[in-house]
């Protein structure tokens, strides 16, 4: 029943749109309401952007994530949710989690 689940940071933008900047904590909240909202767990609000756990699937189609692409920092994204669009900008895609000790 459960499908493997893809653990990534969904990175958020500031409001001037410089990336050297830290986004504003409404902005970042805002981003996890959104991603909440299209059927991401979220795992985290941090400082520059959202913790979140879901299935292959919703990467592909709410993100525009390629399908199949493997784990990697700075996943060019294409938001299908128009709220996203100028709030995020990429997305790390974190290897799966492993067991201690193997």
């Amino acid at each position: 029943m459960s499908k493997s689940q893809i653990r990534a940071t969904v990175h958020v933008t500031a409001s001037s749109g410089d990336s050297n900047h830290r986004p504003e904590p409404a902005r970042v909240q805002r981003a996890a309401d959104s991603l909440r909202g299209l059927g991401f767990e979220v795992v985290r609000a941090g400082r520059y952007g959202v913790s979140v756990k879901a299935d292959r699937q919703r990467f592909e189609v709410e993100l525009g994530i390629a399908p199949g692409h493997a784990e990697g920092a700075g996943v060019a994204i294409s938001p299908r949710d128009n709220a996203l669009t100028g709030l995020i900008d990429y997305v790390d895609i974190l290897p799966p989690a492993s067991l201690a000790g193997k």
